[in-house]
């Protein structure tokens, strides 16, 4: 069977929305999604000295209700990529307090069963770890970093289209995907 490692920030979750309307409330500094051309989108609009990252995901999540999934029919095209094999959601820690990192997994389980979305098992990852060290056959992410690790270390990554992932190419074993659809079709073409 095959084991399916789904990025859950920006794969299922749409959250640069509420990521900018966060930095919007801190800076006062407007930024729109589709403006997140890099990776780190902090560094680009210099916005480091006002916000840190865990803090972003932090509240992001403690909005949770206000995140929307990044595809409609969420729920349903997890439940086909199941029917292919196991289909674990990955997410990582932005915390090392326990304490605010239990009560991020309460609200990311809470987001799931919101919108229906089926899985194997919920695995969390600290920030400083790569996802890539994980035991799975093929890795469904949006990070560049991440496409680029597996490009070095010759292992399967889908990478979900979004815009701070638009002006990178990478070769075998990367493949570009703009849904769920997407990365079902290939797995079933035995595209890894």
């Amino acid at each position: 069977m095959i084991k399916i490692a789904l990025d859950m920030d920006s794969v299922l979750a749409d959250i640069a929305p509420v990521e900018c309307q966060i930095i919007e409330e801190v800076t006062g500094k407007k930024i729109g999604k589709l403006h997140l051309k890099q990776w780190d989108w902090l560094d680009l609009y210099d916005l480091r000295k006002d916000i840190s990252l865990d803090k972003i995901f932090r509240t992001v999540w403690e909005r949770w209700f206000d995140v929307h999934p990044t595809e409609e029919y969420l729920g349903g095209k997890v439940g086909e990529l199941m029917l292919l094999g196991q289909v674990d959601i990955v997410s990582a820690n932005w915390e090392d307090n326990e304490q605010t990192n239990k009560v991020m997994h309460k609200n990311k389980k809470e987001w799931l069963t919101k919108y229906h979305i089926p899985y194997s098992n919920l695995v969390f990852v600290d920030h400083n770890k790569n996802k890539l060290d994980l035991d799975y056959d093929i890795w469904i992410d949006d990070s560049p970093v991440n496409a680029e690790a597996a490009v070095k270390r010759g292992k399967p990554l889908f990478l979900y289209t979004q815009p701070w992932n638009m002006e990178h190419d990478y070769p075998f074993p990367v493949e570009r995907i703009f849904s769920l659809s997407d990365a079902r079709r290939l797995l079933k073409m035995n595209r890894i």
